[in-house]
């Protein structure tokens, strides 16, 4: 069921160069209103940079060399994705799962690869999706995956996506929490900044035996460039 912890951590941080650094830490968590207890260790790696911003606010343009900076292009999809679970997949009570389970979703996407003939951006996300729909408690998702597209119309483009993620809580029987899901959809581009889009498609636990399900899922994206000093 869900409910609230409390996590107190300890660690350390190794500074890799500027902007990296892999930090590892310990800690202990405890469920305010039940008996769960446990440690907890992580490992973790951190992009850091410095924001600069001007002290005059009347400053219009500053001008800078674009050899020492990195472009990077992201974007930021917050999500509705819905699951129509296999008739055959059960819950942790060995029941069926109600017909469609809703959850909510923020995803950061960030272009590794400039455009080849085969697609115009190949993309690494990271993603988190929460449960509010399904009676199925406190049940959460964390991903990591790759992302194709390819233009095909004025404002159209193909997506292709694939993730492998963990998930956990509520009464969805993950077996031990892994699972792959793979997407096929459409973009539409509003503007330069703003697009939405529409994708279908398969989230299977790496436990054949357990949760299993069709996926819709609907975003809107916006779009930016950071730069980055070299």
């Amino acid at each position: 069921e869900g409910g609230s912890i409390i996590q107190p951590e300890i660690g350390l941080e190794n500074i890799i160069n500027n902007n990296l650094s892999a930090k590892t830490k310990i800690g202990k968590i405890k469920a305010l209103y039940g008996d769960f207890q446990a440690t907890s260790l992580a490992f973790a790696f951190s992009f850091n940079n410095e924001l600069y911003f001007p002290k005059d606010n009347q400053l219009k343009e500053c001008h800078i060399k674009t050899d020492k900076l990195y472009k990077i292009p992201f974007h930021i999809d917050i999500s509705n994705k819905t699951y129509m679970p296999d008739a055959n997949s059960k819950n942790k009570a060995g029941k069926n799962y109600e017909t469609q389970i809703d959850l909510v979703g923020l995803a950061l996407v960030t272009e590794i690869h400039d455009s080849t003939k085969f697609y115009d951006s190949l993309s690494i996300l990271a993603s988190t999706y929460w449960a509010y729909t399904g009676d199925i408690g406190a049940y959460a998702e964390g991903c990591l995956g790759l992302a194709m597209k390819k233009n095909i119309l004025n404002r159209i483009s193909v997506l292709l996506q694939a993730e492998l993620g963990c998930a956990g809580g509520g009464g969805v029987d993950i077996g031990q929490g892994f699972f792959s899901e793979y997407f096929l959809g459409l973009e539409y581009t509003i503007n330069k900044e703003w697009a939405m889009d529409f994708r279908y498609g398969v989230m299977s636990s790496l436990d054949k035996d357990k949760f299993q399900a069709n996926s819709i899922m609907i975003s809107i994206k916006k779009y930016a460039d950071i730069f980055v000093a070299k």
